[in-house]
């Protein structure tokens, strides 16, 4: 759940954009990025970013730099910075 969203402040197409985000890195890894033993865990780890493994400890025949890249900017905690669908 896009950030914006678990802290109840609306949902925006770009809290669609966070979800592509993190279905693109469970695409790519196999795990998702936020992890946690509850769902105020996962909740918590997604509002901070922070991800259960550095993006950059994958190998690129995992997690291709672009792929990479454009997770990263998927997964912004501020819906403004994230990229749009144009």
């Amino acid at each position: 759940m896009a950030p914006e969203c678990v802290r109840n402040k609306g949902s925006y197409l770009a809290s669609d954009i966070w979800s592509l985000g993190v279905l693109l890195h469970l695409f790519y890894t196999g795990v998702h990025p936020f992890r946690g033993g509850s769902d105020y865990l996962i909740f918590k780890r997604s509002t901070e970013r922070d991800f259960n493994r550095d993006m950059s400890t994958y190998p690129l025949s995992v997690l291709p730099k672009d792929a990479r890249d454009l997770i990263d900017m998927m997964l912004q905690i501020d819906h403004e910075k994230r990229p749009t669908i144009d």
